[in-house]
């Protein structure tokens, strides 16, 4: 049975997904992150599965089998967003799997190995609520990854996110309330925001070393995505720019015992 704020959570994707309005915001993988991605896929040229935690309708996935060989387990708790990624594991039947339970994706990690890269991108962490659920999470992936595995983790940036959301509260706090709109309806959704200190306190509580941390994009993400133009335009000043400025913070975390 899923905890309140799990269901929560999942009832906000399922309607992002279903009316679509998260594909007209995000309708692909920032160039830049993917980037990063394949080169430690390659680099690292592993053959154990990497495993994308909260792949929404597989937006690094898709790329990801199009472009290695690599196997690869995707998991969400919307089920409206799996059943989009299905359309790509129907592409790649043998390459892909995805789940929408913890317990099911532990056992097929028992029975066929673990990641040597995991993926938890664009705020996935964020969205839970309390800075022991988060670590617990993180906690859980760390049990399921390969000795001196790999995560690539993106969280949203205090100094750079809902500056107004943040002050209207009686006490300025990292904890928000907000929302999307869209076809006439309105999501709820919480975000925890992070600085680069509170990202590493959380890894390094959870059994990470932090190997680096960058900006994940300058300019707003929708922007990036949408905009081949404005994409050149942030990679250029993430290359300028300190990752303290991101819109979003992006950690490289290996798995220490």
């Amino acid at each position: 049975m899923r905890d309140p704020q799990t269901k929560l959570i999942a009832q906000s994707y399922d309607d992002y997904y279903e009316i679509g309005l998260y594909k007209s915001r995000y309708p692909c993988a920032n160039p830049r992150v993917l980037s990063l991605i394949l080169s430690l896929v390659r680099k690292e040229n592993h053959t154990a599965p990497i495993l994308d935690f909260g792949c929404g309708r597989g937006r690094y996935i898709d790329p990801i089998l199009q472009q290695t060989d690599a196997q690869v387990m995707g998991f969400d708790i919307s089920k409206v967003a799996l059943e989009q990624t299905s359309s790509i594991q129907r592409l790649y039947p043998d390459r892909l799997a995805l789940f929408s339970k913890h317990d099911d994706l532990h056992h097929y990690i028992m029975e066929n190995g673990a990641p040597h890269l995991t993926l938890l991108l664009f705020g996935v962490l964020a969205h839970v609520k309390g800075k022991q659920q988060r670590i617990a999470l993180l906690q859980w992936l760390h049990r399921n990854m390969l000795d001196e595995g790999k995560l690539v983790i993106s969280v949203p940036n205090r100094h750079r996110r809902f500056f107004l959301h943040q002050f209207s509260q009686a006490t300025p706090s990292s904890d928000i309330q907000y929302e999307r709109t869209g076809a006439g309806k309105t999501i709820p959704l919480f975000y925890h925001l992070f600085t680069t200190k509170t990202l590493r306190t959380h890894l390094e509580a959870s059994g990470f070393e932090v190997e680096k941390i960058l900006a994940e994009s300058m300019l707003p993400e929708s922007w990036v995505n949408r905009s081949q133009h404005l994409s050149k335009l942030d990679q250029l000043l993430c290359r300028m720019l300190p990752a303290s400025w991101g819109y979003g913070l992006l950690a490289i975390a290996r798995r220490i015992k």
